[in-house]
């Protein structure tokens, strides 16, 4: 009976070691390789985080040509586990939509989708679901990326730079539910999203943007 009390004692010393050396890879910081303070957009995602109580968070800067490596090349300069972890924040608009801003989170005719790149975006899904929330007929839902220049308008974000997080307006986030399966894997798991600079990434563990995000929902279907 000691036995078993000392095995489980131990077993739990390893988890706490391995949980904090998860938490030391992603306290709030900002890597340094490539220099420079917080830019104006990257304190806008900063304190954005902060505001949704998210401070276990990691901006890091990649080189300019980021966007021109695979999604490999990636993985390997932000370490991630998998090509899985990699992620994109996307403005959605219902152009039907019976309200003309966000404030109705069932009905909003802005959403921010947070998906992986190694999955593709399935808009019905996203207006089924939708609807079944708002409870219009079909003629009130039509989904579509809303254009670079409204983007921008509302997030204050330019492409490949847009974040959930820090935007002009506050906008509802729907999580794919299969990012969450990320955590079958590992407990852990962290994902990448923009920073508010096209070289600028933010790390946030899964569990953590679950728990802060509108909706979580299956919105997308693997490539």
């Amino acid at each position: 009976e000691i036995m078993d009390i000392e095995n489980k004692a131990a077993q739990l010393e390893s988890k706490l070691e391995k949980l904090e050396q998860a938490l030391d890879q992603i306290q709030p910081q900002i890597e340094q390789e490539y220099g420079g303070d917080f830019t104006p957009n990257e304190q806008r995602v900063y304190r954005g985080c902060l505001d949704y109580g998210l401070d276990r968070i990691c901006l890091k800067r990649a080189p300019e040509d980021y966007y021109d490596w695979t999604l490999q090349q990636r993985r390997d300069f932000l370490k991630c586990k998998s090509t899985h972890n990699l992620c994109k924040s996307l403005i959605v608009e219902n152009t039907r939509c019976v309200n003309d801003d966000c404030s109705d989170v069932a009905n909003s005719r802005y959403y921010v989708l947070v998906m992986q790149y190694t999955t593709k975006y399935m808009s019905y899904k996203l207006e089924n679901f939708i609807r079944k929330l708002g409870k219009l007929s079909r003629k009130h839902y039509k989904f579509r990326f809303a254009t670079e220049e409204t983007s921008l308008k509302i997030t204050g974000y330019s492409y490949n730079s847009v974040s959930p997080f820090g935007t002009n307006v506050k906008i509802p986030i729907i999580l794919a539910e299969s990012i969450v399966s990320l955590l079958e894997e590992d407990e852990n798991s962290i994902i990448w999203l923009g920073g508010g600079e096209v070289n600028t990434k933010l790390a946030i563990p899964v569990k953590d943007i679950m728990q802060i995000a509108t909706y979580v929902h299956d919105i997308t279907d693997p490539k």
